[in-house]
């Protein structure tokens, strides 16, 4: 049988394992019998890890310690060598200092690439299978607290991937936006927009067209805050004196003009006050905080002879 104990210290260090007693811990691995393997280095300081399917390893310890940098956060992703650190399909993240604990760094920083030293690898080696599997009553408490540490980490890593995505398209984005046309317009210009936006793609392609329809509040809002905006049509020719005259805006021109209507289920004419008057009468219409459709909306129930 597997000898956890000798590895007490690094196992407790990862987030898989947080709050689970010592005696509970060695238990629950004992159960499970996932395997401790050793990797030496190869010429270019990681050994190679070969896994079947559904298979992972996780970091135990490596050397040289001295080079290990702790992490003030729990989820944060371990460093190159350090105990969590995983190699395979399932990530799985450690934990060497709680978020309240005082900073703290070990001496020397690690290299990006340990090159042509000895490195050995302790590894946890296991399955989804073995985290899932029913033990036994015994062992249920230890088990449900190491599946909710897999989950956060699950979790965590969703979040790091999403924000690394958002944080590539945003850059892209301020690389491309002096290339592009970029045109904020109401909801109501919308299908209009998209039309001469595409003929304008064709004549130029060199400068396309970016059409983002919405809100003309909420519109104004991104504008102002620095967002790349070239072209701007409002539903409300007010919010553009009042929001963006003069400081980011010289002037406009009104060049079209639209109603608003109230539309329903056999909503007529001559019956129109009496479907809005019903007791049993509901109401929708746009967000009056972004919208001139909903403020729009909400001035003219003040105009019905309630």
């Amino acid at each position: 049988m597997t000898d956890y104990h000798k590895f007490l210290p690094e196992l407790k260090s990862m987030t898989l394992f947080q709050n689970i007693g010592d005696k509970d811990l060695i238990a629950l691995l004992e159960v499970m019998k996932p395997e401790i393997v050793q990797k030496k280095a190869d010429d270019r300081g990681m050994p190679p890890i070969d896994l079947e399917q559904g298979m992972f390893c996780v970091v135990l310890k490596g050397k040289p310690l001295s080079q290990l940098e702790s992490r003030l956060d729990t989820y944060n992703m371990p460093k190159f060598g350090e105990p969590g650190m995983m190699m395979g399909e399932i990530p799985c993240l450690s934990e060497t200092l709680k978020s309240r604990a005082p900073k703290m760094r070990f001496k020397g920083a690690p290299p990006p690439r340990p090159k042509k030293e000895t490195f050995d690898l302790y590894m946890l080696r296991m399955s989804g299978e073995m985290l899932t599997r029913f033990y036994g009553k015994q062992y249920a408490d230890a088990q449900g607290t190491m599946l909710r540490n897999f989950l956060g980490i699950l979790a965590q890593k969703v979040t790091d991937v999403r924000k690394e995505k958002a944080e590539a398209v945003a850059k892209l984005e301020a690389e491309l936006a002096p290339h592009r046309l970029h045109i904020f317009c109401a909801g109501v210009s919308m299908k209009l927009v998209k039309r001469v936006a595409e003929e304008w793609n064709k004549l130029h392609p060199d400068l396309p067209a970016n059409v983002v329809p919405g809100g003309s509040v909420a519109l104004i809002k991104d504008c102002i805050s620095g967002e790349p905006c070239d072209v701007f049509i409002s539903a409300d020719d007010s919010i553009i004196q009042t929001m963006m005259m003069p400081k980011y805006a010289e002037g406009y021109r009104i060049w079209a003009g639209n109603k608003m209507v109230v539309t329903g289920d056999d909503i007529n004419s001559s019956n129109w006050e009496e479907k809005l008057l019903a007791e049993d009468a509901t109401f929708k219409h746009m967000n009056p905080y972004g919208d001139p459709g909903g403020y729009r909306a909400a001035m003219g129930f003040w105009k019905i002879p309630w």
